[in-house]
């Protein structure tokens, strides 16, 4: 393909303006399309990451799932979220500017902080966690690659700072037959999805099972609650649907917790409100263990049926009660 001069000219105009605006640092991430730079912004200061997709070696499907990505940022602002900065465009590139996060991902936190994390470090990360995904699905938006390595930290010493990050896979709610994500994070049902192209029933509760997989990690020095080295995949699925089995080295309220987390039926599948509103969370002993609109279903049907018996039972008596006074001599 032949690039005029003046195509020439105005790439460079282009790039020059971008570099006018930003100081462009070290290269901190590559991949088969692109690079992500740190930069500093020249008229704050700021520190920033830029991400850089070379648009003519990249397929049409690469560029789609980008500009996806700068489209869903711009319409979150949290601070569990990574901060969007804006997003630019050339004739052979495109960029998406974001907030610099120097603290690292959660996998080098646990890596690094394997034996010595607590429980109450762990219930601090998975608070903000859930605050960002709560967010999001209120937005009616999945991330759908929640793992590890896309949560990171502004400063690795404030655990507030945590933010979920790349939002290259997620997509709307309605969307029901994007299979995507991280094989060892994915919900059972997505697994079953992917193999035979069926549609998704509950994508938000996707999303809630990789964060029952990051909280069993924490609690067990990073160790996934399932995944043996060598297993097939239809053997790993298939401990998935079976359910999660409690840890005995994890308190029962924390094994209760990832257990509702970890629900392989998508219909009993908890929410990140239910999640934020459970008492190993909030951290009030006393309280309630909240019902999943399942669940609430199910016991409402079951004390009508206790309520219905109960009438029965009533009448049959008052009946009974009736024909031995006609029969009194």
């Amino acid at each position: 393909m032949e690039i005029c001069i003046d195509e020439i000219s105005e790439i460079e105009t282009q790039n020059a303006a971008l570099s006018r605006e930003y100081t462009f640092n070290r290269t901190i991430a590559s991949g088969s399309f692109g690079v992500v730079k740190s930069a500093v912004q020249k008229t704050t200061g700021h520190d920033v990451a830029i991400k850089i997709v070379e648009k003519i070696h990249s397929p049409a499907s690469a560029l789609t799932k980008t500009k996806q990505e700068a489209n869903i940022l711009k319409k979150l602002s949290h601070p569990n979220i990574i901060k969007f900065i804006s997003t630019e465009e050339t004739n052979s590139k495109l960029y998406i500017i974001t907030e610099l996060l120097k603290g690292g991902t959660l996998k080098s936190y646990i890596d690094n902080n394997g034996e010595s994390l607590s429980e109450e470090k762990s219930i601090q990360i998975l608070f903000y966690l859930l605050q960002a995904v709560n967010y999001i699905h209120n937005k009616d938006i999945v991330h759908r690659d929640i793992k590890p390595d896309n949560i990171m930290f502004a400063d690795k010493n404030d655990l507030s700072s945590l933010k979920l990050v790349d939002f290259g896979l997620s997509g709307f709610t309605y969307d029901t037959s994007s299979f995507c994500g991280t094989l060892l994070f994915m919900s059972p049902e997505l697994l079953e999805a992917s193999s035979s192209n069926a549609s998704i029933s509950n994508q938000k509760g996707c999303d809630i099972w990789s964060v029952g997989i990051i909280a069993a990690m924490l609690l067990n020095n990073g160790k996934h609650p399932y995944f043996v080295k060598g297993e097939s995949k239809r053997k790993y699925i298939n401990k998935l649907k079976a359910g999660y089995t409690f840890n005995r080295t994890l308190s029962e309220m924390s094994n209760n917790f990832i257990g509702k987390l970890l629900e392989p039926n998508p219909n009993k599948t908890y929410t990140a409100m239910n999640a934020l509103n459970h008492p190993w969370i909030t951290r009030n002993v006393l309280g309630a263990i909240p019902l999943t609109l399942y669940e609430k279903l199910t016991k409402k049907i079951l004390v009508k049926k206790f309520q219905d018996a109960f009438i029965a039972m009533l009448i049959l008596n008052r009946m009974r009660k009736k024909n031995e006074k006609k029969f009194e001599i």
